[in-house]
């Protein structure tokens, strides 16, 4: 898949975190950035400024057969006028599933709506826009995603 694939198209792309050559190539924003690991524990997703409360990395934990790992959901605009690029990541096949059923489960997306409503329009999460991305935790259980939960979003710029 090359750029001259997506001219003049929204854009829907499911992958791992780790293989993001597209998204480098198209240089959009990314306030969630995929973490190695490199220091041992193991990757992660990076909160650049995180707010109270919010950790600075979110990196998975679990045990036998139970787990807890994340994703983004990031919503950008396209190259083109009137056009959008939805991006849904997680560090593991089953939590990218999870961020999938996030998107299209109809309580998160209120859950979500009712969120970025009580947003001020030039908060702590970024000045409003329709553009954004979500850090999402998903609980598995042997390697199957059973719930996606809000942990917390940024918006992102128009241009």
């Amino acid at each position: 898949l090359g750029l001259s694939d997506i001219e003049d198209k929204s854009l829907v792309v499911v992958s791992s975190a780790r293989f993001q050559t597209l998204l480098q190539q198209l240089k959009r924003p990314n306030l969630f950035p995929f973490d190695p690991g490199n220091d041992g524990p193991g990757s992660g997703f990076s909160v650049l400024s995180p707010l109270p409360g919010e950790l600075p990395v979110y990196r998975p934990t679990g045990t036998v057969g139970v787990s807890t790992s994340y994703a983004v959901l990031s919503l950008w605009p396209g190259r083109q006028p009137n056009t959008r690029m939805l991006y849904l990541s997680g560090l593991e096949t089953w939590s990218t599933q999870g961020a999938a059923n996030y998107a299209i489960d109809q309580d998160r997306l209120t859950d979500l709506q009712r969120r970025i409503d009580q947003d001020p329009p030039d908060g702590p999460r970024g000045k409003k826009s329709p553009y954004f991305q979500v850090l999402i935790r998903v609980e598995g259980k042997n390697n199957r995603a059973r719930a996606s939960i809000y942990v917390t979003h940024r918006y992102l710029p128009t241009n």
